[in-house]
């Protein structure tokens, strides 16, 4: 081989070799750019055809045996911010009782111990230093390894381990965040290691088809015991409750939900997922709640390119129920004389739509012409518009319909 031929040869295994080099000190520094296949992320498609069929003695055996590759252990540490945390349920803002509800009874152990050491009656303040480990649960939405789970669930998280069913020896995975939404108090992890097989994703169901009766099964790690199934029933639908300034709708389930259930999937019992399971209520039995799988459906795009939804995302300003939902005390309250819609039952002051002239007892019927039948309809159309936008509602106020035009404003700006 000539020198000049010997030259360009070795230039070019020194090329190579050098490419190979930065690719891996790229993968280990995490600097290799998001491949357009996650840009283009598709969520889970959903299932909207109506649950029929009967139970029996299988039933939730077989949910159980189809949910076991999807739902994950999730293990986290955070620094403790330096204040004392109540009995769980104790009071405090809706942000602490997430975290209350997350935290693990060994973290209480731990301060009754310090107690006793220093001979006190009352508990001692954390120490500001501190590192708090927790337990909670998500499910895989992709084959690349993408989780959903609860916002409190990874909140302050320095450090996020996701375990597998089955896998021997305890054996975890690293995850980073990738986006959270306070509203929906849902967040997106995905694992930055990979099993060797693999992944299987859960199926998403239509939250708006369940109802009061309805059988669910509830999947989680509560108490940091490792995947656990429970089942029940659905008690209610479009329960409000407080997230982020704004009432949110959740689901009600008698189906056990525990501290450590946080982040797991509600399935219906066709094993499709149609809530995230967010909280329970300590001292009171068989009332728990999720968080409904389509308002998240909303989000996961967002949530997928990084963004913190509760602080970037569209807010109107009004609390709702639906027209069917209302009993005969309601209807004549509000003045309904429609059958469906959606009734505005609070107007926050100074939002969007209070600037707009909407009005509480207003039933919204269509949005940018569009039929509104139900609170979810509407929700939709929020979710749908960026800040700025016009929305416009076709809204009932006793026995006249009108017209009215709402500039979108921004969550951020209501929550400053």
């Amino acid at each position: 081989m000539s020198t000049r031929k010997t030259t360009l040869f070795y230039g070019a295994l020194i090329a190579v070799s050098s490419l190979a080099v930065g690719m891996v000190i790229a993968s280990r520094l995490d600097l290799t750019p998001a491949s357009s296949a996650q840009s283009t992320f598709t969520p889970p498609s959903q299932n909207s055809a109506p649950i029929t069929g009967s139970i029996d003695a299988q039933t939730f055996r077989n949910i159980a045996k189809a949910q076991q590759p999807v739902v994950v252990n999730i293990r986290t540490e955070s620094k403790q911010r330096g204040q004392d945390l109540s009995d769980f349920f104790g009071g405090g803002s809706p942000d602490d009782f997430f975290r209350r509800f997350f935290n693990q009874p060994g973290d209480r152990d731990r301060d009754d111990q310090d107690n006793n050491q220093q001979g006190q009656g009352r508990r001692a303040p954390r120490r500001r230093d501190q590192t708090t480990v927790a337990a909670g649960t998500g499910f895989i939405i992709s084959k690349d390894g993408l989780i959903l789970t609860n916002n409190h669930v990874i909140d302050g998280a320095t450090k996020i381990e996701v375990s597998l069913f089955g896998e021997e020896d305890d054996h975890t995975y690293g995850a980073k965040l990738i986006g959270r939404d306070g509203l929906t108090d849902s967040a997106l992890i995905q694992l930055t290691e990979k099993p060797n097989h693999a992944l299987q994703e859960a199926k998403f169901g239509d939250s708006s088809q369940m109802a009061a009766g309805d059988w669910v099964v509830a999947i989680g790690n509560p108490f940091g015991q490792g995947w656990t199934v429970t089942v029940g029933v659905i008690s209610a639908v479009q329960r409000p409750f407080l997230s982020e300034g704004r009432t949110n709708e959740m689901i009600q389930t008698d189906a056990a939900i525990n501290p450590g259930n946080s982040g797991g999937p509600l399935v219906n019992a066709n094993a499709e997922v149609v809530g995230i399971n967010s909280a329970g209520v300590q001292g009171a039995n068989n009332i728990g709640f999720a968080i409904d799988i389509n308002s998240v459906k909303d989000v996961i795009e967002q949530l997928k390119q990084g963004k913190s939804v509760a602080a970037s995302g569209p807010f109107v300003g009004v609390a709702t129920t639906s027209v069917s939902d209302l009993d005969d005390q309601a209807r004549q309250q509000y003045d309904v004389q429609v059958d469906q819609g959606a009734v505005i039952t609070q107007v926050v002051s100074g939002s969007a739509a209070d600037k707009a002239g909407v009005q509480e007892g207003d039933v919204v019927v269509k949005a940018d012409g569009k039929p509104v039948t139900s609170s979810d309809d509407l929700r939709s159309a929020i979710q749908a518009k960026k800040p700025g936008d016009k929305l416009t509602l076709t809204v009932n106020r006793g026995s006249t319909e009108s017209t009215i035009d709402v500039t979108v404003g921004s969550r951020s700006v209501q929550n400053s």
